[in-house]
């Protein structure tokens, strides 16, 4: 076996990291405006809480404080928790 050197990692092509793209893209096109990004119902609603709190926390980076994002959790109706996201731009 052999090390074959690339000089860098391609870019990731998930799936997932293709959804979060496209949602930043939106949020960054309208600042300041909040979005529904995400829903959990049933018995997922407490992964709703523990996304929303992942992005605040910066361990979802795509959707972090660092890159400029609010990312917020609320339940509007029983059984139901909705993630929402706005853009308010990097602090520096």
């Amino acid at each position: 076996m052999e090390a074959r050197f690339v000089g860098g990692l391609p870019e990731r092509r998930s799936a997932r990291s293709r959804k979060v793209r496209g949602v930043v893209v939106d949020l960054m096109d309208k600042p300041g405006e909040w979005a529904e990004i995400r829903t959990y119902s049933g018995d997922k609603r407490n992964a709703g809480y523990v996304y929303a709190h992942n992005c605040r926390t910066g361990k979802n980076r795509s959707l972090s404080p660092a890159m400029g994002f609010e990312v917020e959790a609320r339940s509007p109706t029983d059984g139901v928790v909705s993630i929402y996201a706005r853009y308010i731009g990097r602090q520096t």
